[in-house]
């Protein structure tokens, strides 16, 4: 389907990586798809490219604001979150990306559908994040769930437990 050999995801079961799919979009580099042999695709993961930033973070919100309003055309209204944890020593806004660094910091929207107007494309939640991997770079996570999705981690689950 993707065209390219599917990666088996190193200690994941089920879940595998690839750089293409058969819908590019060019702001993504690599995919992971949760993929149960009984149910198939049950999640996209789809891992931004890396994105230059000041402490700040403008080009990250930016980037974060302009893939929700995309995201929110499609599928609605989204419930976003964005904290700072209590206590956190990053709380000025030249420290935004050092505390999203720490994990002290959040920035990120849902969508879920509400009762009537499900998601399409047997859709259960859409969710984006944005994740930093130094003081001044980050990037995008952003991930589909699938309808059949808590079978697979009923799956996942099943076979962690096998092993032990």
């Amino acid at each position: 389907m993707t065209g390219v050999e599917l990666k088996p995801l190193e200690n994941s079961v089920n879940l595998y990586t690839t750089s293409k799919l058969p819908k590019q979009n060019a702001d993504f580099e690599v995919f992971g798809l949760q993929i149960s042999p009984k149910v198939g695709l049950c999640q996209i993961r789809a891992v931004g490219k890396s994105i230059n930033t000041d402490s700040y973070g403008i080009a990250l919100k930016s980037k974060f604001e302009e893939l929700s309003n995309a995201l929110t055309s499609i599928y609605g209204k989204a419930d976003k979150s964005d904290y700072l944890l209590s206590g956190s020593l990053w709380k000025e806004p030249q420290d935004w990306v050092m505390a999203l660094n720490k994990k002290e910091r959040f920035l990120s929207a849902e969508w879920k559908g509400e009762k009537g107007s499900p998601l399409k494309n047997n859709l259960s939640m859409v969710s984006l994040d944005v994740r930093a991997t130094g003081t001044d770079t980050g990037y995008l996570y952003l991930q589909y769930n699938f309808t059949n999705d808590s079978t697979c981690k009923e799956e996942v689950e099943g076979a962690k437990k096998s092993s032990l």
